[in-house]
Parts: structure tokens; C-alpha cells; sequence
């Protein structure tokens, strides 16, 4: 059911059933399965609505890891009982990423470098308060720690990715 070259949005598939003696069905005919199938898009793990890809630039995603850091820091340190100053350290990495922003939107290589650094060390860093936090059955405190670790570990995956594009594109010229 194609037009030239491109596909129309729904496209019928048959196959002819029979039974293991050749006969067929009932009347020694076959069967004609119809199947309607959605255009060949890529689907969001949440069914039909088709997946978007998302292209965002590694210093977005370390700002918002930068963001994340520092509201969620801010947060447990506002709601603890007893706050302690090292409920801010999350904080402090996050200001220093900031102030690497522009050197990362810039491309350059050496603030590129120190920021990814940063990062893979919160991130390492979060794991404890992290295990504390699901020892004293404390959720909110596991969700705000657990959405740090997600959001250092996105802009570790783009920094990674980024590093790998400049190579190839260096590569290439």
C-alpha cells in the first residue's frame, strides 16, 4: 500500500491462516487477519504518543544541574531539625558551576574540564547522604538526594558526549 515512495499513515498487513491438514478454516477457506498500524515513528515509553527528541546543549543541562544543586541543597539544609553546614557542600558545587557557565557555553576546554570534575565529584559525593537518608526512612530527603544524583549524572553523560563530539569533529578537519 505505498504511494511512490513514501508510506501511507496506516498500513494493512494480512496473513492467511490454515490448519496443520491444509484445509483451511470451516469451509477449506482462509483467514484474512487485518492490522492497522500507526505510522513508523519511534514511541514514547508511555505508548502512542510519538518520542521527541530532546537536543539540549551541555552548559543547559549543567545549569540546570547547577540549579538542582543548589534549591535542593538549600532545601534540606532550611528543613532539618538540626541543620549542619554540610548539608550546604551540594550548594557550594553548585555555585562553582555557575560561575563555569559561560566558559562551558564558550567551549572552553579547560572550564569544560574543571566543571565535568565538579560533577563527577558531587556525584560520587551524593552517594552517602543518599544511603543516610534511605537508612532513617527519611523520603524527602532520599528524592531530593536521588534528584541531585540524576541531574549530576545527565550533565556527566553530556559533558562525556560533548568531549567525544570535539574529538571527532577535531578529527575530521
Amino acid at each position: 500500500m505505498e504511494t511512490g515512495t513514501e508510506k501511507l499513515p496506516f498500513q494493512r498487513l494480512s496473513r492467511a491462516f490454515s490448519h496443520s491438514k491444509g484445509e483451511g478454516v470451516a469451509g477449506g477457506g482462509s483467514i484474512t487477519m487485518y492490522m492497522y498500524l500507526l505510522p513508523r515513528k519511534k514511541l514514547s515509553p508511555y505508548g502512542a504518543i510519538p518520542a521527541k527528541k530532546i537536543n539540549m546543549k551541555v552548559h543547559t543541562i549543567s545549569l540546570l544541574n547547577s540549579a538542582t544543586l543548589i534549591a535542593m541543597s538549600a532545601w534540606g539544609y532550611g528543613a532539618s531539625e538540626s541543620p549542619s553546614i554540610t548539608a550546604l557542600i551540594p550548594l557550594f558545587f553548585g555555585l562553582t558551576l555557575v560561575l563555569c557557565y559561560q566558559g562551558i557555553k564558550t567551549q572552553n576546554k579547560a572550564i569544560a574540564h574543571v566543571a565535568v570534575l565538579l560533577t563527577l565529584v558531587v556525584l560520587v559525593a551524593l552517594f552517602m547522604p543518599l544511603k543516610g537518608a534511605i537508612g532513617r526512612s527519611d523520603t524527602a530527603a532520599t528524592v531530593r538526594v536521588a534528584l541531585m544524583i540524576a541531574t549530576s549524572a545527565l550533565s556527566t553523560g553530556y559533558f562525556i558526549k560533548s568531549f567525544i563530539d570535539a574529538r571527532k569533529e577535531k578529527s575530521d578537519a
